[in-house]
């Protein structure tokens, strides 16, 4: 009787350890995948923010995030953000960056790269790109300015990606 007492603990024992190694597994997906995006949105961010500036800009502020920006499903977009003030035209802005490469933020299955880069003059508003309906963007050191005069926007993007369990993605 002990010893069928003793097999029945050693089962219950290694029953609970099992469901609570396969609930662990399960709760650690979402937070190995978050992770994941989180080094993604580092290493698309980095490229904008270390790019060189032109002659007469400074970097008043930087933002990013990454999560589903745009429509509905599961999905993965990555966008940084930057706030300058600069001497320059908007067209010379433009063309400045638009000469940036911007490689993805992920390797893509099928091949399709959906990088794109927006420059837009800062206004009273909060900066919501038109690729970006489920977020926008608000920058403490506009906060009391009232003169926009020089203050753009400089914004890279990249979509389209499967959320993996991300629950930024869903």
């Amino acid at each position: 009787m002990k010893r069928i007492m003793r097999i029945s603990l050693k089962v219950l024992y290694w029953g609970i350890c099992s469901i609570i190694i396969v609930f662990s597994l399960l709760i650690s997906i979402p937070v190995i995948n978050m992770n994941i995006n989180n080094m993604a949105l580092y290493r698309f961010s980095k490229q904008l923010f270390t790019y060189p500036l032109p002659v007469h800009t400074s970097i008043l502020e930087k933002q990013t995030i990454c999560g589903r920006l745009y429509g509905t499903g599961d999905g993965m977009e990555f966008m940084a953000v930057m706030v300058v003030k600069s001497d320059r035209s908007l067209a010379e802005l433009t063309d400045y960056y638009n000469a940036m490469p911007i490689p993805p933020a992920k390797y893509s299955e099928d091949g399709v790269i959906c990088t794109e880069i927006t420059i837009e003059p800062v206004s009273d508003q909060p900066f919501i790109p038109g690729y970006c309906r489920e977020a926008f963007f608000d920058f403490d050191s506009l906060k009391g300015v009232s003169d926009y005069t020089g203050l753009y926007y400089i914004a890279i993007h990249d979509g389209s990606y499967w959320g993996w369990f991300d629950p930024r993605g869903t």
